[in-house]
């Protein structure tokens, strides 16, 4: 199991996490939730093992992240940051096998069939031989989606992997944003485990098991996905009327009301 342990971090005299707690659990798709500044990615940064907490411990398998060998941990987690800052004229397919290097392994026909299928699994088959910066935002990605998919690829069955992503549905359009999701949910079927910052409560409805409300660094709400997305959580998690409708979807209160004076 992936947890943070009553984590504390501080910068420039704030806290940006104030004694938080999370699991991840094998199996489990797990949305992280809250407005901007709130401390999602500096809570995906100590679950992954990129940034010391100031107060409390983040661990895998009951062993301090700071103990685990680089290369040993990036076989069991892998990290889809928010913003993208490759710049180089790789290969589409040369990205995607940039996950493979915490195997050690040379360069071959299987490497090469895992690539395609990586690709193929995230809607960009045909496009390995592209050149990286030639794609469009959401090409990129999808790209960068493959990559951390190949990444934890081939590891022992009995070992849970770790996806952390951080608003992986940013830059994609709406067919594209659930073709991800889709994908993070077969990977949850076939044993990971998921932690995904988003900011569709809708989103997290449809595709999470458990979710976590995250306000001003500290953890307002956090449990099964149908118990912690209600009308009175979410609207004071973002400050504003929002309102859990039928069948789950989540609208603001405002947009109702608009809708129903405009087809009076």
């Amino acid at each position: 199991m992936l947890e943070a342990l009553h984590v504390g971090v501080r910068c420039d005299g704030r806290r940006l996490l104030d004694d938080v707690s999370i699991q991840l659990r094998p199996r489990r798709f797990h949305a992280l939730l809250g407005p901007n500044g709130a401390g999602k990615s500096t809570l995906l940064q100590i679950l992954a093992g990129d940034r010391e907490p100031d107060e409390g411990k983040a661990q895998l398998d009951g062993v301090a992240l700071s103990s685990w060998p680089l290369s040993a941990l990036a076989r069991r987690r892998a990290v889809l940051p928010q913003h993208d800052n490759l710049r180089f004229a790789l290969r589409v397919d040369d990205v995607v096998r940039l996950g493979r290097l915490p195997w050690d392994e040379a360069p071959g026909e299987a490497q090469s069939r895992l690539v395609e299928q990586c690709l193929n699994s995230v809607g960009l088959a045909g496009m390995a031989s592209r050149a990286y910066p030639s794609l469009s935002g959401g090409e990129r990605a999808r790209a960068q989606l493959a990559r951390v998919l190949a990444q934890l690829s081939g590891g022992e069955e009995t070992s849970t992997t770790y996806l952390l992503l951080d608003e992986p549905t940013a830059n994609l359009d709406l067919a594209h944003q659930h073709h991800c999701l889709r994908r993070l949910r077969q990977f949850v079927d076939q044993g990971g485990a998921v932690l995904a910052i988003l900011h569709d409560p809708n989103q997290a409805s449809c595709y999470a098991d458990d979710v976590t409300l995250i306000k001003t660094g500290r953890i307002q709400c956090s449990g099964k996905a149908a118990d912690v997305l209600t009308s009175a959580a979410l609207s004071t998690l973002y400050d504003t009327d929002l309102r859990v409708i039928d069948q789950g979807w989540i609208v603001p209160g405002g947009a109702i009301e608009t809708a129903n004076s405009r087809l009076k």
